[in-house]
């Protein structure tokens, strides 16, 4: 599995600002134990989607919950361009056409517990 190195502006968000994503991890985690599956969506672009969908994922794996962040906008990725990716990309949609298995599309992280 290729390692990738997500940047997650941990230099460009305040120790106020990491404690309310640490507010929603919590706040997630208290919803249930059955919990799986959490999607982040907005009307609009540029709302910060991408943004507050990695920072969520990357609190929850800093607590030592595998998590796997699964990026489904086929139109307008931006994880792409936010990770240290050195060889062809196969993603989501290589996957739905049968066109890939997990192991290819799935990439480690520098961060423990924390998959894209």
């Amino acid at each position: 599995m290729e390692q990738v190195e997500p940047k997650l502006n941990k230099k460009l968000i305040s120790p106020e600002t990491e404690e309310y994503y640490n507010a929603i991890r919590t706040n997630i985690l208290f919803s249930g134990k059955d919990l799986k599956v959490i999607a982040v969506t907005s009307t609009k672009d540029n709302e910060g989607k991408s943004t507050v969908a990695m920072n969520i994922a990357a609190s929850l794996a800093a607590l030592g919950k595998r998590t796997l962040l699964i990026d489904a906008d086929t139109r307008n990725s931006v994880f792409v361009g936010r990770m240290k990716i050195r060889s062809k990309v196969v993603g989501l949609t290589h996957y739905l056409a049968g066109d890939a298995t997990v192991k290819e599309i799935v990439f480690g992280t520098t961060e423990p517990n924390f998959y894209i």
